[in-house]
C-alpha cells in the first residue's frame, strides 16, 4: 500500500517539476536538426523530426509554423492544414497565424480549382476531341442542348475520355521540356526606333543583369533597380535607340549618344544575361572610362547618386544607416518601394562590418523589396548567378538573414545597419 501512494507521489511530481536539462538539451537538438533539414529542402525527414520536437517543446507557434510547412512540402498536406489550424486557434495574435492563414486560404483555393477542373473535366470533351470536330459543331457544344449531351458521353466513356486526357497532358510534358529558342529584337536597319520594349525590360527584370569584370556595381545595381519597377522599365527602354546600324544609348540630361554594336559588346566581355543590360553597360563605361566621373566633378559625391541619378536623371537622396534609427531606415526604404521608385545601398569595408562578413564588401546592391512586419529587407547582388553565398550560422530559421538564389538575400533592419554604410534613392 505504501508502495502505491510513493508511485503516486513520484508521478505527480514528475508532472509538476521542470523538464530535466537532458531531455531539454535533447529537444533543442531535434529543434535545430528539424530547421537544418528543413532549409536543405528534405521536407519529409523534417516533418518527421518536428513531430519529436512538438511532444516534448513549448507550445509556439514560430515551431508549428515551420512544422506546418515542413508537411506541406513533403506531400503531407492534412497534417500540415492540421497544425496551421492549431496555429489560427490558439494564436490568433501572433505573425504567424496571419501566415498560417494564407497558407489555409492557399489550400482552398487549389482544392477549389481542383474541384473545377475535374467538374469541368467532367462534362467537357478533351481538347484533342474538340479539335477534331467540324466548326460548326464545335458551336453545337455550347447550347444547352450540346452541353448535356457532351455531359452524358463523357460519363459513359470514362476510361476512354480519361486515357485521352493523359495523353494529352504526356505531349504537353514533352513540349515544355524542349529547349526555347530566344527571340532577339531586329530592329528596321537605318531608324531610329527603340528596339527594346518595356516589356521586354520586365521579362527579364534585375535577373536579366550579371555584373561581369568592371568594378561598376554602383551603376549596376541602379540599373537592376529600374528595371524592376513600371516606370523604370519604360525610361530603361526609351534610353536605347538604333542608328545607322548600330544602337544608341542617351542618358537623361546627356547630349552625348554612346553607340553600341555587336563586335564592340565582344570585344569588351560585356555578357549581361540581357541584351539590353549590355547595351546600357557598355554606354556606361564610354561614359564613365575606368569609373572616371562616378564621384562627381568634385569626386567627393556618391557613385550611388551618381549612378542612379545617371539613368533617372534625377537628383537622387541619400541616408547613412547607422547614424539613422530603425524608423528612419524603414521609413526611407519602405517609401521608396511603396511608391516604386528605385532604392540601392553599398557595403561598408570588412574593417567597418560589425559580425561575421555577410555581404561582398564595398560593394553595391539593389533594393527590392522591404517586409515591415518582419523587418527584413530584401537585396539583390548584381552579381546575380555568380554571387557569393554567405550563411548566418546562429541563424538556422532566417529570422535575421538568409540567402537565395540570383544574389537575392534578406536581411533584417537591426543587422542590415552592420554591414550598410549608405542608402539612395530617386525618384521617376
Amino acid at each position: 500500500m505504501k508502495l502505491g501512494r510513493l508511485l503516486l507521489v513520484a508521478l505527480s511530481l514528475s508532472v509538476l517539476l521542470p523538464m530535466s536539462p537532458t531531455v531539454r538539451a535533447a529537444g533543442d537538438a531535434n529543434q535545430t536538426t528539424a530547421l537544418s533539414l528543413y532549409n536543405l529542402h528534405q521536407y519529409g525527414p523534417a516533418s518527421d523530426v518536428f513531430e519529436l520536437v512538438l511532444k516534448t517543446a513549448k507550445p509556439e507557434p514560430r515551431l508549428y509554423y515551420y512544422a506546418g510547412l515542413a508537411n506541406q512540402g513533403a506531400g503531407r498536406q492534412a497534417r500540415a492544414t492540421q497544425l496551421f489550424q492549431y496555429i489560427s486557434n490558439n494564436f490568433p495574435t501572433s505573425a504567424e497565424s496571419g501566415l498560417a492563414l494564407q497558407q489555409l486560404a492557399k489550400v482552398q483555393k487549389q482544392q477549389a480549382a481542383v474541384q473545377e477542373q475535374q467538374q469541368k473535366e467532367d462534362s467537357d470533351l478533351p481538347e484533342s476531341v474538340k479539335a477534331a470536330l467540324p466548326p460548326g459543331m464545335r458551336e453545337l457544344l455550347n447550347t444547352p442542348a450540346g452541353k448535356l449531351a457532351v455531359m452524358q458521353y463523357v460519363q459513359e466513356n470514362k476510361e476512354q475520355v480519361k486515357s485521352i486526357r493523359q495523353a494529352e497532358k504526356t505531349v504537353a510534358a514533352v513540349q515544355a521540356k524542349q529547349p526555347k529558342v530566344a527571340v532577339v529584337p531586329q530592329p528596321k536597319v537605318g531608324t531610329v526606333e527603340n528596339p527594346f520594349t518595356a516589356e521586354d525590360i520586365a521579362k527579364d527584370g534585375a535577373r536579366g543583369i550579371d555584373q561581369s569584370r568592371y568594378p561598376n556595381c554602383w551603376f549596376e545595381a541602379s540599373m537592376a533597380a529600374l528595371s524592376e519597377l513600371p516606370r523604370g522599365q519604360k525610361l530603361l527602354a526609351s534610353l536605347i535607340r538604333y542608328k545607322k546600324n548600330s544602337y544608341v544609348v542617351r542618358f537623361p540630361g546627356d547630349g552625348v549618344e554612346y553607340g553600341v554594336n555587336d563586335d564592340e559588346l565582344e570585344d569588351a566581355s560585356i555578357h549581361d544575361k540581357a541584351r539590353w543590360a549590355s547595351i546600357i553597360e557598355y554606354a556606361q563605361l564610354q561614359k564613365f572610362p575606368d569609373n572616371a566621373g562616378a564621384n562627381g566633378a568634385d569626386n567627393e559625391e556618391s557613385r550611388l547618386a551618381i549612378g542612379l541619378g545617371c539613368i533617372t536623371g534625377c537628383k537622387a537622396e541619400l541616408l547613412y544607416p547607422r547614424t539613422s534609427s530603425e524608423e528612419e531606415l524603414s521609413s526611407f526604404i519602405g517609401g521608396a518601394v511603396k511608391s516604386q521608385n528605385p532604392c540601392v545601398c553599398a557595403t561598408w569595408d570588412v574593417g567597418h562590418m560589425i559580425g561575421p562578413q555577410l555581404v561582398v564588401p564595398t560593394h553595391a546592391y539593389t533594393i527590392v523589396g522591404l517586409d515591415p512586419a518582419k523587418q527584413m529587407i530584401v537585396l539583390r547582388n548584381p552579381h546575380g548567378i555568380h554571387s557569393q553565398f554567405y550563411e548566418l550560422d546562429k541563424d538556422p530559421a532566417h529570422n535575421s538573414f538568409e540567402q537565395m538564389d540570383d544574389g537575392i538575400i534578406k536581411i533584417s533592419i537591426p543587422l542590415f545597419k552592420n554591414y550598410f554604410h549608405q542608402v539612395c534613392r530617386s525618384f521617376i
